[in-house]
């Protein structure tokens, strides 16, 4: 990542502008609420099992 930060994330995938690397330009995915949060949740739970220096968050943007 850019900001040189191990990070286990879930993202709404899609484009907030031009589709460069494949998709639709300017189209977000629906994507379900409780899924995401179930995916954190998950991804909180192995980083303490797994002891990791991780941080576990929603990811705004990709790419």
């Amino acid at each position: 990542s850019l900001s040189g930060i191990p990070t286990l994330s879930t993202h709404t995938p899609g484009n907030l502008g031009k589709a460069e690397l494949g998709g639709i330009s300017k189209k977000v995915s629906i994507s379900q609420a409780s899924a995401m949060r179930d995916a954190l949740l998950e991804m909180e739970k192995l980083k303490e099992e797994m002891h990791l220096d991780y941080q576990v968050s929603y990811e705004c943007t990709h790419h």
